[in-house]
């Protein structure tokens, strides 16, 4: 999608700088090894804060606190597989240290699993599968006008919700955008990127603002 030219004289009071529309990161999800297989019965046992999954007994559920005194924007979630293959859920706290999380994480487990190694790598191929993003524009957005001008791009019905979805093919990533002007990118495959896509998408949509202020 490429931007397009402001359809009136008032747009030039709503530009956003693409370079400087702040960009809040929600949501990382990462995967690492442990380097060792574990039993999820015994882990749950011995690992505090470690639940099992009873519907699927190969793995289990685990909270790792990451700020002093266990506060919640400092909790870090992962599932661990009996493999030792660890799925990681980063929503709060440590967005910016993904890997500081994943060694913490796998610290704990260290400490705490009866079986671990202690020899092998603390994190093993570490890998950002899916970074969420949001970020909010000055004005409302005229959500038709939108859909109108990119009807292939945008899928837009307002029947279902006031928001529109905006796919960027060439990334594989979808943006929803609200009619308040709040922009939530779905998925994407780092946090540099998570940006850029979301500053693009703020300035396809320059000539679709509209001229009050967005109702919060």
């Amino acid at each position: 999608m490429e931007p397009r030219e402001p359809h009136d004289s008032t747009q030039d009071e709503m530009d956003v700088e693409k370079d400087a529309l702040p960009v809040a990161i929600i949501q990382i999800l990462a995967r690492f090894h442990l380097g060792y297989t574990l039993d999820p019965e015994t882990a749950c046992i011995y690992v505090p804060n470690a639940a099992l999954q009873l519907l699927q007994p190969s793995q289990f559920s685990l909270w790792v606190p990451m700020a002093a005194g266990g506060t919640e924007e400092g909790v870090v979630k992962g599932r661990v597989h009996a493999s030792g293959r660890v799925l990681l859920s980063l929503k709060q706290g440590k967005l910016h240290e993904p890997l500081k999380a994943a060694e913490s994480f796998a610290r704990c487990l260290r400490e705490h699993y009866p079986g671990a190694q202690a020899e092998t790598q603390l994190v093993r191929d570490f890998v950002t599968l899916t970074v969420r993003a949001t970020a909010v524009l000055p004005h409302s957005v005229a959500l038709l006008d939108f859909y109108e001008a990119f009807p292939v791009e945008v899928d837009y019905d307002t029947e279902r919700q006031p928001s529109s979805l905006c796919y960027h093919p060439e990334q594989g990533c979808v943006v929803q955008v609200f009619s308040s002007g709040r922009l939530l990118l779905l998925k994407s495959q780092s946090e540099d990127d998570a940006r850029r896509i979301l500053r693009q998408t703020a300035a396809v949509l320059q000539p679709f603002l509209e001229a009050n202020p967005a109702a919060r």
